[in-house]
């Protein structure tokens, strides 16, 4: 019907096209997404209703809102980490509100990877599975005074194998 095609919803499986140049926005229906690869500035990414996934690598080369998604490696293991907030030079910031990452039991690296240079927000977020043996859920290359404020994270929960999110971030609440 014209109603919900007049919604822009993208159903499972649906290709997330970036048809601007800056200003994308993408409703997620549930099911699974693929991968992202996000480039114009300033897109708003929401799942419109639960479990609306992204079961393979995304990144986040440009700034953006990520609302009410869910991110996992699906069982793969092998993925680098399932979220990457890439490319210094374009003076990324990201902000996930409501998001969960979820990480095999078996994986070996971190949830989450903030490039040096770029900026990452987690308000009302929850991590679960496992990280790595050693080291961050978030890993944050920001390096030098005022690293840690590049990644916060707030009001957010950690279920996973690692007593803490990581060694250098804010965490509050």
């Amino acid at each position: 019907s014209e109603r919900v095609t007049g919604l822009g919803l993208l159903t499972a499986g649906s290709p997330l096209t970036e048809e601007r140049n800056e200003g994308n926005t993408y409703n997620l229906t549930q099911g699974e997404h693929g991968a992202l690869d996000h480039k114009a500035p300033h897109g708003d990414i929401r799942g419109v209703v639960a479990g609306a996934s992204f079961n393979k690598r995304c990144v986040f080369s440009a700034s953006g809102v990520v609302t009410g998604v869910t991110f996992t490696d699906a069982g793969d293991e092998s993925l680098a980490e399932i979220v990457r907030v890439a490319d210094p030079l374009a003076n990324v910031g990201v902000i996930f509100i409501n998001c969960t990452f979820i990480r095999s039991a078996s994986s070996a690296t971190c949830h989450v990877l903030v490039e040096e240079g770029t900026t990452a927000i987690f308000i009302g977020c929850t991590f679960r599975g496992r990280s790595q043996e050693a080291g961050d859920v978030i890993d944050n290359e920001n390096t030098g005074m005022g690293a840690a404020v590049k990644v916060q994270v707030i009001g957010s929960f950690n279920y996973t194998a690692n007593t803490n999110l990581g060694s250098n971030i804010t965490i509050t609440g």
